[in-house]
């Protein structure tokens, strides 16, 4: 979003964790009722979408040059928003 939606904000963050580390967020999260729930399975498609994100011609997923990048892996929510 910083690098076609807003890319004049003031301030950029992107948030990152590693695909097992999203895989059991996502696993654990009772929103997500209808997807895969095994961890494994889900990093796997987690992966696929990160590949498929990042190449897609238009407006690729990936941080702007001028943005804080905070790998959130390990983290509870509550340290990462005191981070951001």
């Amino acid at each position: 979003i910083g690098t076609v939606v807003f890319p004049c904000a003031d301030v950029k963050v992107y948030l990152d964790a590693d695909a097992e580390e999203r895989a059991r967020r996502r696993a654990s999260d009772p929103s997500h009722t209808g997807v895969p729930s095994g961890v494994s399975e889900v990093a796997t498609l987690l992966r696929e979408r990160d590949r498929i994100d990042s190449t897609r011609a238009a407006s690729p997923l990936q941080a702007a040059s001028d943005a804080t990048v905070l790998d959130t892996t390990g983290e509870p929510v509550a340290a990462v928003v005191a981070r951001v």
